[in-house]
């Protein structure tokens, strides 16, 4: 594996430093692939950039993932994917919605580290479309908590009331719920 100035490359590509060893960002196997790399890096990474309430922790990724499980209870989805839904994020980061529209090859490459992530978890290789709704209700529940004074949203959902949503949790309480969860879901 070369080091050139902050890139380990090998013969399948550019490679990150993922908690227990390396992932091969545009072509990630599945034995890359762990659940408590997930949970970390999804507790540290901020919704919204960081632009939420000042006075409270960060809303992290996976305290957003925790609160789509818990809007999908209602639904009866599958809640392992309402769960992991934004795993990837946990090797490539979360972007604002803007952002990821207008970066082409960000959706390639969070499409295939979901392939790798679906193969691991024996989740579905395709997300199905009833995830967006449950993200999107997530996110109106996240800007009515968290984002006060950011005024009316195109498209908005109805926010709902969820333990999940209450308050901003700790980067330590938020990766151990993820992984409580998704233990509880067989996701392991």
């Amino acid at each position: 594996m070369a080091n050139r100035v902050g890139l380990y490359e090998d013969d399948r590509g550019p490679c990150i430093w993922a908690g227990r060893g390396f992932v091969h960002i545009f072509d990630p196997s599945p034995d890359e692939i762990h659940l408590d790399v997930i949970a970390i890096a999804l507790s540290r990474i901020p919704r919204f950039n960081g632009h939420t309430v000042e006075h409270l922790p960060a809303f992290s990724v996976a305290q957003h993932s925790v609160l789509c499980a818990e809007i999908a209870i209602g639904r009866a989805y599958d809640l392992r994917i309402a769960l992991m839904h934004d795993a990837a994020e946990a090797y490539i980061g979360d972007l604002i919605r803007p952002i990821k529209r207008e970066i082409g090859r960000y959706a390639d490459i969070e499409d295939r580290i979901w392939l790798a992530i679906s193969d691991r978890f024996d989740l579905p290789r395709m997300m199905p479309a009833w995830v967006a709704e449950v993200d999107n209700i997530a996110l109106a529940t996240e800007k009515a908590r968290f984002l006060p004074g950011s005024g009316e949203w195109q498209d908005m959902r109805e926010p709902v009331d969820s333990p999940a949503a209450r308050q901003p949790w700790r980067a330590g309480y938020a990766r151990s719920r993820f992984l409580d969860m998704a233990r509880s879901l067989g996701v392991s």
